[in-house]
């Protein structure tokens, strides 16, 4: 697993979330196809790697 960085500026705290948002949406939409891209999956795949 990589390591989190987590920026100092509220810019590049969002950038950075939605880039992780981005990654696990796209890990779940190639693994599981577009039923397993809901809030809920996010939050258990977001949970599991964190």
């Amino acid at each position: 697993m990589r390591e989190v960085v987590i920026p100092h500026q509220p810019a590049e705290l969002r950038q950075a979330a939605r880039a992780e948002i981005h990654t696990a949406a796209r890990k779940l939409l190639v693994e599981q196809e577009s039923a397993a891209v809901t809030i809920n999956a996010f939050a258990r795949q977001d949970a599991a790697g964190g």
